[in-house]
């Protein structure tokens, strides 16, 4: 077999494998090991793990083709119905292929507690080991952390109010995983509707919007009621102070230790907005170009597991509104996508039309030029045989030279051979093939073009 032969072998075979559906990798995650499948599709077993987890896809667990071997009984979970997060397909050599999503379902029409078998952990996985990533802070130049770290709950805190922070965070969470409200990351790229923070008691005046003075996580805190995404970010709220510059630094008054030597120089003093110790939960809608927002206050000394339900309540109540919004915003984009369609279609049909008159021009050009030169040379021997003709009654010998000097003359015009002009000729319509492109609607379907 050739080498072209094998790799068009390749390519007929790799198209087979690609895209790769929930329900073919769920066939294959059952039906052999995943270190055979993933050499049949090019990539390590532990990648195939990973994308079995994005496509929320089950698998065996270790040690399940053993018992299979020995004949031992062994049970296969069916494939979970795909959740608004989950990829429907993957392709392993498209680069940034298009994120095939379930369609968003309305949640039940009244939310109820799940009943638990098992005893959940103390900590929520979002907020385990999350103090000490946010405790590796760039400067805190208004006294709120700014994490090294990009993915990570989104918290807006003080290094003083972190510890509360964390315990308020995994308290709400808890509460609406009561309800089965799954708290956990946006997918990557996937939902870039988070609202800009402004953390003021009070706010007076809209901030700069290119001097954004707080760290913001790269992948959202979602909370899924049913299908729905809300993002989530807990706030510090700040309070106008007074601060003064000391040691490189701008330190609240209040917290100043006034040196009992008098000292010189000149003492400046400005009001900033600082962080101040209370906390304010704000849930927004997490889809492009929908627009709501809800801010609940998280006082300490209440029971924030009961505030927690009431607000997953509240967040469940919401959800025909955003839905109602998510298919305003998809009649929008579909109307805004007609509008360029037909804008791109206009265009590429002036572009055609000036491409077809240019080409109708040169194939006029073309043949002119063919008749012309055909005329000219013909125009020419006349003349010179008509004169050799007239020279008849002269006498031989200059007969004879006159005769000698109309042949050189032919010779060195030439005679154009029509058929191969002819033959060279191209019609319109053959240059718009030369060139690769299609003829205006106008050529092609004059009907539709009318």
């Amino acid at each position: 077999m050739s080498e072209d032969q094998n790799q068009h072998g390749e390519d007929d075979q790799t198209e087979d494998l690609y895209p790769l559906t929930r329900e073919r990798l769920y066939e294959l995650a059952w039906s052999e090991p995943m270190l055979s499948i993933a050499k049949k599709y090019g990539v390590s077993s532990s990648f195939l793990a990973r994308v079995c987890t994005r496509m929320n896809v089950p698998r065996p667990a270790p040690g399940y083709w053993t018992k299979v071997e020995c004949g031992k009984a062994v049970t296969r979970p069916p494939l979970p119905e795909a959740r608004p997060e989950d990829e429907l397909q993957w392709d392993r050599h498209n680069d940034a292929p298009p994120r095939q999503r379930a369609e968003l379902r309305a949640p039940a029409k009244k939310p109820r507690k799940i009943q638990r078998k098992q005893k959940r952990p103390a900590t929520h996985k979002m907020i385990a080991g999350a103090k000490a990533h946010f405790l590796k802070t760039r400067n805190p130049r208004y006294g709120y952390l700014r994490p090294y770290k990009w993915i990570l709950v989104d918290i807006i805190v003080s290094e003083k109010g972190l510890e509360q922070a964390l315990n308020l965070a995994n308290t709400l969470f808890w509460a609406f995983e009561d309800f089965g409200y799954r708290v956990t990351y946006s997918t990557p790229n996937e939902y870039t509707n988070r609202p800009r923070v402004d953390e003021r008691e009070v706010p007076k005046k809209e901030r700069d919007p290119y001097h954004d003075r707080h760290w913001s996580p790269s992948r959202a805190t979602i909370v899924y009621v049913g299908d729905v995404a809300f993002g989530l970010t807990l706030i510090e709220i700040s309070k106008n102070v007074e601060v003064r510059y000391r040691n490189g630094d701008w330190i609240p008054v209040s917290e100043l230790k006034e040196p009992k030597t008098k000292t010189y120089g000149i003492s400046t003093t400005i009001h900033e907005d600082r962080p101040a110790g209370k906390f304010v939960l704000q849930a927004y809608s997490a889809y492009a170009g929908t627009d709501w927002t809800m801010r609940w206050d998280l006082p300490s000394n209440r029971n924030v597991s009961n505030l927690g339900h009431r607000i997953a309540k509240e967040l469940h109540a919401a959800c025909p509104e955003i839905l109602a919004q998510i298919e305003r915003v998809k009649i929008e984009q579909e109307k805004r996508h007609a509008e360029y369609e037909e804008w791109k279609y206009k265009h590429e049909q002036e572009r055609l039309e000036e491409l077809w008159d240019k080409a109708n021009s040169n194939s006029k050009h073309q043949l002119s030029q063919i008749i012309s030169d055909w005329g000219v040379a013909k125009q020419i021997e006349s003349f010179f045989l008509e004169l050799e003709r007239s020279a008849s009654d002269l006498p031989p010998q200059k007969k004879a030279l006159v005769s000698e000097r109309v042949k050189a003359v032919l010779e060195y015009v030439g005679s154009p051979d029509a058929i191969a002009e002819l033959l060279s000729w191209r019609s319109p319509r053959e240059r718009m093939d030369a060139l690769g492109e299609s003829l205006p609607d106008s050529v092609s379907s004059p009907n539709k073009s009318a």
